[in-house]
Parts: structure tokens; C-alpha cells; sequence
């Protein structure tokens, strides 16, 4: 049985934050592929479609030439310039941001920083001018000293400290 890592946020311990290549995600966003997929592999029938799930399920990628590239390699489709329009249009965005939300609802997750708060995570630091977003959730918005607040980097919640509270 695979236990899910574990980090510590807020003094307990939660199951880490969903990566866009987690099996779940990567199985929902081929399940929007599929019609799409279908489409494009005309003489396939269902089961060869589905067939490339176990392939899609080890991209490394979120980049449609890449990942036409692994499918190519691995399931022999031809990387054409449709097949990589499909793969570039694949939602890995939406779906994270899904799983993202559910995680954060699961474990009750908050953000410990605020808005004008100074921050630090792997060594940069800035000040948060946004705690999250139905876009993102579970980010911090973080502009680096010297730019302005519309130009920012997003810092998971869980890899930021703080380093001065405004």
C-alpha cells in the first residue's frame, strides 16, 4: 500500500499538495482527452484509445510536443501538429487547481501569511500581495524586492516563512 508523503504545515502533519503528475490528475486529464483522442485516431476503436492511458499516465511534461513526442515514442502515433494542438490544450491547469482545492478543504488548510507580509522560501524572499485564487489556490502571490506588486511570483503556502509580518 502506498502511504501518501507527509509534510508539516501549521504545526500538523497533512498528506503533501497534489502535483499535476499524480495518477489522479494525469487519469482526469486524459479522460478529457479522450474524445478529442478518439477523434483524431479515427480507425481506433475505445479500448486502443483507452489503451494509451498507461502511456499518458508517465509523461513528464505538460507541453504538447513533448508529450507527443512520449506518445509517439511509446505508442507509435506520429507526432503531428494536431496531436500536439490536443495535448497543448489538455487542462493539467483546471484539473491541479481541482485537486489543489480539494486538498485544501480536506485538511482544513488556511493560510498562516497575509497580505503585505515579508516572506522567504528556498532562500528568496518578497512580500505577499495575494493569498490565492480560484486560478491557483493554495498560493501565495510574492513580488521580489524591487518589483512592482503586479509582477510576482507564486510560493505554495506550505513553502513559505515568515520573515517579517507587516
Amino acid at each position: 500500500m502506498n502511504m501518501p508523503k507527509m509534510i508539516e504545515y501549521d504545526g500538523r502533519k497533512i498528506a503533501k499538495r497534489p502535483s499535476q503528475y499524480d495518477q489522479e490528475v494525469l487519469e482526469e486529464v486524459f479522460d478529457y482527452l479522450k474524445p478529442s483522442l478518439k477523434d483524431y485516431l479515427q480507425r481506433w476503436d475505445e479500448s486502443d484509445v483507452e489503451s494509451l492511458r498507461k502511456h499518458f499516465l508517465l509523461i513528464s511534461s505538460t507541453d504538447g510536443y513533448d508529450i507527443a513526442s512520449h506518445m509517439d515514442m511509446y505508442a507509435r502515433l506520429g507526432g503531428s501538429r494536431e496531436l500536439v494542438d490536443i495535448f497543448d490544450n489538455a487542462p493539467f491547469r483546471k484539473v491541479l487547481s481541482k485537486h489543489i482545492q480539494a486538498w485544501i478543504d480536506y485538511f482544513k488548510i488556511e493560510p498562516l501569511f497575509k497580505i503585505g507580509d515579508r516572506v522567504r522560501w528556498f532562500g528568496l524572499g518578497g512580500k505577499i500581495v495575494r493569498t490565492s485564487d480560484s486560478y491557483m489556490p493554495g498560493y501565495y502571490a510574492v513580488a521580489a524586492p524591487g518589483t512592482k506588486d503586479n509582477v510576482y511570483h507564486l510560493i505554495p503556502w506550505e513553502e513559505c516563512e515568515l520573515v517579517e509580518s507587516e
